[in-house]
């Protein structure tokens, strides 16, 4: 059975009701592809945010534990931070993230995973990176408001509490470490050799 194709909607209208530096709350007036008006749409427009699953030479993953006000709760999760103005691209944000928020550095990076935040209500995106040969090169240098412990954790047991759901963290973390892992084991690229042989 043929489908009609979806269309993007028609904004008829829009106007901002807040807007700042981290996120910019917007109302639509939309005409659907069925042609129903949609009176209020709102969207939160926010920037594009990085994630980094740093293991260093002797298999530890780098995690962070950091006091997040949304959830009124010190969280554990990876060394992230959004994609700023003066950023080259997504690759260059997260080098900068990792070293701000840990001090290190890594021998080499790959892209593992990118998508929406939340298409329905957001129009950021999230980028996920692996970084091995993780090393220090630097001091961490905090935003104003950030307060950050640099957590090291065997590889292995971290992917085994990941697998056993028993890993409390922002759900974007969760999932890069599951791409991170499928990556690692898929690529037959020299520098994951030792890496692919710790997992269990």
């Amino acid at each position: 059975m043929a489908r009609n194709p979806i269309k993007p909607w028609t904004v008829e209208a829009q106007k901002y009701l807040y807007r700042d530096k981290w996120l910019r709350h917007r109302v639509d007036r939309c005409r659907t592809d069925r042609d129903i008006l949609i009176e209020s749409y709102h969207v939160m427009e926010a920037p594009d945010w990085v994630n980094v699953v740093a293991i260093t030479d002797d298999l530890q993953i780098l995690l962070v534990d950091e006091y997040r006000h949304g959830a009124g709760a010190v969280v554990r999760g990876l060394p992230s931070g959004t994609v700023e103005t003066d950023d080259q691209d997504p690759r260059a944000a997260m080098q900068r993230e990792l070293l701000e928020e840990t001090g290190y550095g890594a021998a080499q990076i790959w892209p593992i995973v990118d998508g929406y935040s939340n298409s329905g209500r957001f129009n950021n995106r999230i980028w996920a990176f692996l970084a091995v040969g993780c090393r220090p090169v630097g001091k961490p240098v905090f935003d104003p408001g950030e307060n950050i412990s640099v957590i090291p954790v065997d590889l292995a047991s971290c992917l085994q509490k990941l697998h056993f759901g028993s890993l409390q963290m922002q759900v974007a973390h969760l999932l890069s470490l599951f791409a991170a892992e499928a990556f690692i084991r898929q690529k037959p690229y020299a520098e994951l050799t030792a890496i692919r042989a710790a997992l269990v």
